[in-house]
Order: structure tokens, then sequence, then C-alpha cells
């Protein structure tokens, strides 16, 4: 295939229901100089072979199997690895995206000369009515890489936020290859790291308004339950930023950024926690678990340096 312009990276694992929609919202792109790496993670299903039914239709569609399951992050280095594509999209395969956003979103980059360009995000549902606004740009825009970090970490109240989902956007390869950038080796947590270290890097950022990332929220998914193993990966995860920060030193700089996303990050995670998970012991057992791995790895000072302490007055407004 000639011109590949742009490479789509699809992780998949038993997802025979929902990977068919997929294939079809990116063959059906406004954008046509597109590839689609279809990496498979150890699937048991017939995902693969629906899979080779589009392969053998398109010449731009291709199916990588693997035989072991190593994880969401690998299975899209593994992807990253294969890419031909001057620039790069991530896309999971129960998602699909609007028929203009790669069009839009490679537009933008080349227009800014961005290193990062991203879209809105609706929230879906098996019911169409159902379908939420999670992420809306109402406007065109670029912005500096450390203003997007900020908005990526909440750092303070803004009229726009970023996701450290990787779905809603698109890369320039070479960028992701000047910095060596790749998704850690982790189960749950791998966008956060990606998240925060490609717009650490970043030189400029482009929002475009008006088209979406579809993220279809399935009630058996990873994200509706919980385990020792979410708190474990959260840990590794907040632990890789801070090495990472610690390696380029620029920790001290970028410290701020840091407890805000950890605290959002957090937040995150026990909002899968209380949904999960009803039974208020076992809530707590869960508590005491993170609460014994933070203090392990993380500093109790620096986090109480950081932390605004308006948050524990308002906390203890009820009990005055």
């Amino acid at each position: 295939m000639k011109d590949i312009l742009l490479s789509v990276i699809i992780p998949v694992l038993n997802v025979e229901k929902y990977i068919g929609r997929c294939l079809e919202s990116i063959l059906n792109q406004s954008l046509k100089q597109i590839e689609i790496l279809v990496i498979d993670d150890g699937s048991i299903d017939n995902t693969c072979e629906i899979v080779k039914r589009y392969t053998h239709k398109y010449n731009n569609c291709f199916l990588v199997r693997d035989t072991l399951n190593k994880g969401v992050g690998q299975a899209r280095n593994e992807g990253l690895v294969r890419a031909r594509g001057e620039y790069i999209a991530f896309l999971d395969a129960d998602d699909w995206v609007d028929s203009d956003t790669y069009l839009l979103l490679v537009d933008s980059i080349y227009k800014y000369e961005s290193d990062i360009a991203i879209c809105g995000i609706k929230t879906e549902y098996d019911n169409l009515a159902s379908s939420k606004m999670r992420y809306n740009y109402r406007h065109d825009n670029n912005l500096t890489g450390r203003y997007a970090l900020r908005l990526l970490a909440h750092v303070s109240s803004s009229d726009i936020y970023i996701s450290p989902m990787v779905g809603n956007k698109v890369y320039r390869k070479s960028f992701l290859d000047e910095y060596n950038i790749r998704f850690p080796n982790i189960s749950f947590g791998e966008d956060d790291v990606f998240a925060f270290v490609t717009l650490l890097h970043a030189n400029k950022i482009s929002i475009v308004p008006d088209v979406y990332f579809h993220y279809y929220q399935r009630m058996n998914s990873l994200m509706h339950s919980f385990s020792y193993k979410h708190i474990d990966d959260f840990i590794q995860a907040m632990k890789l930023i801070r090495e990472y920060l610690n390696a380029y030193n620029l920790y001290g700089e970028y410290k701020e950024e840091y407890y805000a996303f950890f605290e959002k990050c957090f937040a995150s995670m026990l909002d899968v926690l209380f949904q999960a998970e009803q039974n208020n012991l076992t809530q707590k057992r869960y508590l005491h678990y993170f609460f014994e791995k933070f203090k392990d790895v993380f500093s109790v000072h620096d986090y109480i340096d950081y932390i605004d302490l308006n948050r524990i007055r308002q906390a203890l407004r009820p009990y005055k």
C-alpha cells in the first residue's frame, strides 16, 4: 500500500461482538490513506476470523496474531513497531470514531505543526438515546504542551480539560519515536502514563471541534470490576511517571502537575471501586491496602506540601 498517512492500531481480545463496528468506522473515513493494524492479544473467540474477512477484502487492513495475552499496552507497542504511517492513532475494538475524525485531526497537526491533535469524546451505551457528551471542544485551538498538561492534570479550573484516553487523539509518529514514548507493561493506567509523558514533551497540541471519539461502556468490561491489581497498577503508573520526571530532572518543575494528576487518577480509581464494590467492609480492605502501598512508595511529606489545605477544611466542615 502506497502513501500511508495514518496508522490506526487496534488491540483485540475476544471482541467478536464489536470489532466489525470499529473497523467499519475506520474504513469509511474521509481520510483514505490509512493502514489498519489489528493486534490480537490471544483471542479464543471468533474475533480473528471476523478480522480476516476484512483483511481479505481490504488491502489496508492487517492482522497480527499472538497466542500470549500480553495486555493492551504491549499490543499497542507491537503496533507501533509495525506502523508505516506518518501519524498514529489508537482505537479499542469496542469504540469507534466519526467519519471525518482522522482527516480533521491530521489536517490540524499539519496546520499548526503540532505533535498531537485531540477531538471530543462521547460516552456510548447500548441504547443510542443514552449517548452522553464527555469532552466537548467548541472551537479550533492550539495549545502549548505545558498548558495541555495542566488541563490533563486538572491543576486549576478551566473551560476545557484533556482526557488521558488515547482514542480521541492522533500523534506524529516522529514525535513518539524521538522520545521513545511507549506504553508501560501494566493492565490499568497505561493510558495515564502515556498521556502524561506525551504532553510533557509535546511542543504544540491541536484541539479539534465538531468530531468525536465514541467511548463504548460495556457493563462486563474491566472498568466495571475492581481488584487489588487496580491498586498495584495505579501505584506503579504514578511511580513510573515520577521516575520519568526524575530521569529528565523535571520533578521539581512539574511537581504541581504531578500531584494534581495523582489526585485526579486516584479519584477515578475510587470511582471504579465504589461503583464495582458495594460492600463497606470490602471497600475498607481495598483502602487499607492502598494506603499501605502508598506509604511504601511515595513521600507523604511531599504530598502534604502540595495539597490545598482548603480541601481538608471543606472535608471537616460538616463536623463543626
